[in-house]
């Protein structure tokens, strides 16, 4: 079961984006942006608590005070010395976090920053904080990543380096159900042809981020062969990940095609016509180094069966 936890996680996270992905677009009352949750949801529950009567909105005002001040609890049990940086950054969540709150709270406030924007840019407006606060939650791990790296020795790194891959599949499990879910959301909005196309185009969009999820598993199970110092597994598994990283680029290569062959072949049953090609960049280079650090590797351990056998 342990094993297995991490995979249901990634199953959960991608569920729950995708959910709220397309509850953007039938719920945007409820949920106007992803990037605004869940900040705004929280905002709206306790607006909806303070117009529960004045023990309703004491109660309101505590809660917003205790999830503001929350991001510093961690300075309180650890202590800053050493970690001034991400101190920083966490003071810094605190001090986003109190006032996107409030706006979430208060949307009409909104158009107190921006007077100039209509109703129809409420979702805009509120992705705003809700960026911001996720921005500096980034600036955290990537600040606390760089700690680790730089105060540990090799075990330690690489078991700090095998939590960085498990990052990596979360974060490719989120790109893979926000661009897969938007254009899920656009197919849903058709039918006939049209739906169908969407419908592979979603496919599409989220394929990539699927290969990348599969060679971080495989450079997983590399790194598991490094760490135990397994000298005879290491090349064999940093060629396997190797040729998958061949094939993936392959395939990412064959969708962008495939998707405009398909338009085009049904173009008389279509009613509009989106012919593009569409470079999933971020992960072509993720692929890319994948395969460098494998072709790597496995050279190195041919380099290492040689010696031993000169020796």
């Amino acid at each position: 079961m342990k094993r297995k936890l991490p995979y249901i996680l990634l199953l959960l996270e991608f569920a729950a984006v995708l959910s709220v992905e397309l509850l953007t677009r039938e719920l945007p009352q409820w949920f106007s942006s992803l990037l605004a949750f869940p900040i705004e949801q929280t905002g709206m529950a306790l607006r909806a608590l303070s117009r529960a009567g004045r023990w309703g909105n004491a109660l309101s005002l505590a809660l917003w005070a205790l999830l503001s001040l929350l991001p510093l609890l961690p300075l309180l049990r650890s202590g800053v010395r050493g970690r001034g940086a991400e101190s920083a950054a966490l003071a810094a969540l605190a001090a986003v976090l109190c006032p996107a709150l409030y706006l979430m709270v208060n949307p009409h406030r909104l158009y107190d920053l921006f007077p100039a924007a209509g109703e129809e840019a409420l979702p805009v407006l509120k992705a705003l904080p809700g960026t911001a606060v996720w921005s500096v939650v980034v600036l955290w791990g990537v600040l606390r990543l760089l700690r680790l790296f730089q105060s540990g020795d090799l075990p330690r790194l690489l078991g700090y380096l095998r939590s960085l891959l498990w990052g990596l599949c979360a974060l490719f499990t989120l790109a893979m159900a926000t661009s897969g879910g938007a254009a899920l959301a656009a197919a849903l909005d058709d039918d006939g042809a049209d739906a169908a196309v969407g419908l592979v185009r979603a496919l599409a969009a989220a394929l990539p981020y699927a290969l990348d999820i599969a060679i971080t598993l495989r450079a997983q199970t590399l790194l598991s062969a490094v760490r135990s110092r397994d000298n005879e597994g290491v090349p064999r598994l940093a060629h396997d990940l190797s040729r998958h990283c061949c094939r993936a680029l392959g395939v990412m290569s064959a969708a962008v095609a495939g998707v405009n062959l398909l338009q085009l072949l049904l173009a008389k049953r279509l009613s509009r016509v989106a012919v593009e090609v569409s470079i999933p960049l971020y992960s072509l280079a993720f692929v890319l180094c994948a395969l460098l650090l494998s072709r790597l590797l496995e050279e190195n351990g041919r380099l290492r069966e040689d010696n031993d056998l000169f020796i």
